[in-house]
């Protein structure tokens, strides 16, 4: 008698690696795990949540990752955060998996191993309408940290529609608050 291992079904599997404590607060990161929890319900996949308390950590369990779904098909990772840029463009891309991938959420970059895919949300638009219709006030702009890319584009938005409608007796100002 001989044993035969039955024939391994994959079935697909969609990772977010959320920024440090990127979860609760509800912003990006709670809008990204609401939409990969609805598709997987919907499309019956796999979902795993990975909190970083750091990018240090980020930067491990990426690797991990990459690692542990080297020959995986269908397997998606999803770096929830532009300060995420930098580990996609330095870490070797080893995916070999059929429609495994990368996608990276707010980047710009063209210093991506290629099996790595980005996605932006334009928010200027939006932030200009916004600016636009506080024409009547002087803009207060509080903003979380300088840098981050989502961040910067609102804002720039925000007071182009500001300065573009205001009456010239109203000022604009932004402040970090980190």
């Amino acid at each position: 008698d001989s044993l035969l291992e039955p024939e391994r079904q994959e079935t697909a599997s969609v990772t977010l690696l959320t920024a440090p404590y990127g979860l609760g607060d509800n912003g990006y990161n709670d809008c990204i795990a609401s939409g990969v929890f609805a598709f997987a319900e919907q499309n019956d996949i796999n979902v795993r949540l990975l909190l970083p308390n750091s990018e240090a950590e980020a930067r491990e369990m990426y690797a991990d990752w990459l690692s542990d779904n080297a020959v995986s098909d269908s397997a998606v990772i999803i770096l929830g955060s532009s300060i995420y840029e930098s580990l996609a463009e330095e870490t070797p891309f080893t995916l070999k998996g059929e429609g495994s991938r990368v996608l990276l959420a707010e980047s710009n970059s063209e210093n991506l191993p290629t099996g790595v895919t980005t996605f932006m949300i334009n928010r200027y638009g939006v932030s200009y309408l916004a600016g636009a219709m506080s024409k009547d006030f002087d803009a207060l702009v509080f903003a979380a940290a300088p840098g981050y890319v989502t961040l910067e584009s609102a804002i720039c938005g925000f007071l182009d529609g500001h300065m573009a409608y205001k009456d010239s007796n109203r000022t604009s100002e932004v402040f970090y608050l980190a």
